[in-house]
């Protein structure tokens, strides 16, 4: 996202040339890169139902930091112990009928 930031400064900046000169960028820093970015016209986050110092909630970063990567552990490991035990072992054979 930092690649079209100057992009949108200078959409910016022709926003404040043509009359609104309270446009701004809207990029808080307490979302932490959610590559989220808006352009106001108006200057004022609270008019557009935005929050004005917006922050991530703990049980997101929980999840995104530490359960999603359990997870994903998890079912690597998963499909790993399916290989293992299907060279180790190999497929189920139904049992052999031993009728006389």
């Amino acid at each position: 996202m930092s690649h079209r930031l100057p992009a949108i400064r200078h959409e910016v900046a022709q926003l404040k040339k043509t009359g609104f000169e309270s446009a701004m960028l809207y990029d808080p820093p307490g979302v932490n890169g959610t590559t989220v970015v808006t352009v106001l016209g108006h200057g004022h986050p609270e008019w557009y139902n935005l929050p004005v110092n917006p922050h991530v909630p703990w049980g997101v970063r929980l999840w995104k930091q530490v359960v999603r990567p359990i997870g994903v552990i998890a079912g690597f490991a998963a499909i790993l112990g399916f290989f293992v035990h299907y060279t180790k072992y190999g497929p189920k054979e139904p049992p052999e009928d031993t009728r006389p």
